[in-house]
């Protein structure tokens, strides 16, 4: 299942088991919700609708940074004859 918090505030558990019996005293956790930016990504490579040849090989520097981390960075590519076909 998924439990979205959308507040800070005590989270109290209630753990049973088939006899209905729990911990005392049951677990309490305090939440407390920080802002999460959004992703940096700094792209540095050919300048905007310049043009290079078919067999051309373009350097690309990517760089990506979040406050909380980041699981996976993927960067997609089409060439201009992908946008002409229609991709």
């Amino acid at each position: 299942g998924i439990l979205a918090i959308r507040k800070g505030g005590v989270l109290t558990i209630v753990l049973r088991d088939q006899d209905e019996i729990g911990p005392i005293p049951e677990p309490r956790f305090t939440l407390i919700l920080g802002e999460d930016r959004k992703p940096l990504v700094a792209l540095t490579g050919p300048k905007s609708k310049e043009t290079v040849s078919l067999r051309a090989r373009v350097r690309l520097a990517v760089e990506a940074s979040d406050d909380y981390g980041l699981a996976t960075l993927a960067l997609r590519a089409r060439t201009m004859a992908d946008i002409l076909v229609g991709d």
